[in-house]
């Protein structure tokens, strides 16, 4: 790889960070074994938005046009993708674009943005629970620790859920607060990273991505199972088994709805929107695709030259930036 002294084309290349970040980065940050990986996935993004934004004097235009980009080559790469993926990037890119476009880059607009981007990442998936089961898994938890506290006679057992989802929401909140942190140094921090790298000897690598998308299906299905067999379990030993048949034709009902209407209705009306967007994209879309090879092979060159740090949150940050400084400023020859 060759050392070049400017950035190699800015937007295109930070849009197919971004755009590889959300399709492809899951199998490398999998061989890293890192716990937490969908929040460090959603500070990457929080990162590379704040970074499109610093580097532009029209902040809306910029990001709006890249979100847009990722979406059509998520769609692209990742057909299967669950839809509340679509609204997640929708609603980090355009947060993302309004808090800039009305209050500059700077360090708490950049700290406000990855709180608030991650915080509404924690509770989509907490919405989602709700939508799939009902109110009833709130119920099924509530009576579960209400029993533990009677048997056990710790009062704070019976607080436990609400502590668990509050300490989850604070988690991810502080996890948003250090990304936008993070990304506000970025651009100093890069230009640092590039002058150490500048005399490191790389090697030829094998760049094959490791492939969890079976697995992580498989991993869904068996927390879906569990969860519904939690419930059931709860009602009926709680003495409300007639509750269980409500719960599981209610779930069946919401679910099968969302496989076969919504679902299909949105991959549908997403499929128009692709086949549109590639002809008016058509050049911009080239510019990223041709950059998404290297973007991946210099996933998993960070990955190696940041293998030894045995620090998880060091890992992390030397992985982002060593990625991110390959691929802005190292060609290949």
């Amino acid at each position: 790889m060759k050392f070049s002294a400017r950035i190699h084309q800015l937007v295109p290349t930070t849009t197919a960070l971004w755009a590889f970040s959300e399709s492809g980065l899951g199998g490398v940050l999998h061989a890293i074994k890192l716990p937490f990986s969908g929040i460090v996935l959603g500070g990457i993004s929080v990162i590379l938005i704040t970074f499109l934004a610093y580097n532009s004097t029209q902040r809306w235009k910029t990001v709006i046009q890249a979100m847009l980009l990722v979406l059509l080559l998520k769609a692209m790469i990742s057909p299967h993708t669950p839809v509340m993926a679509y609204v997640a990037v929708s609603f980090q890119g355009l947060l993302g674009a309004t808090i800039y476009y009305m209050f500059g880059v700077n360090r708490f607009s950049a700290m406000a943005f990855g709180c608030i981007a991650l915080v509404e990442s924690a509770f989509q998936k907490v919405l989602t629970l709700t939508i799939l089961f009902g109110v009833q898994i709130w119920e099924a938890f509530s009576t579960f620790f209400d029993g533990l506290t009677e048997k056990f006679g710790i009062k704070l057992l019976h607080d436990l859920p609400l502590i668990v989802l509050i300490s989850y929401g604070l988690l991810y909140a502080i996890a948003g607060i250090l990304a936008g942190y993070f990304a506000f140094k970025l651009p100093q921090n890069i230009l640092k990273t590039a002058e150490i790298l500048k005399g490191v000897e790389f090697n030829p690598i094998n760049t094959t991505e490791i492939n969890r998308k079976k697995r992580g299906r498989v991993r869904k299905v068996l927390i879906f199972m569990s969860l519904l067999f939690f419930i059931a379990t709860v009602f009926v030993i709680s003495g409300q088994a007639d509750e269980v048949w409500y719960i599981l034709i209610r779930t069946l009902i919401v679910l099968f709805a969302f496989l076969f209407i919504v679902n299909p209705l949105v991959k549908y009306l997403l499929n128009k929107w692709v086949k549109k967007k590639k002809v008016e994209e058509q050049k911009r879309l080239t510019q990223v695709l041709d950059q998404m090879p290297r973007i991946r092979q210099n996933a998993v060159l960070a990955n190696q030259l940041t293998a030894k740090t045995r620090n998880p949150i060091t890992r992390v940050r030397n992985f982002v930036l060593v990625w991110f400084t390959l691929s802005l400023y190292f060609e290949e020859i």
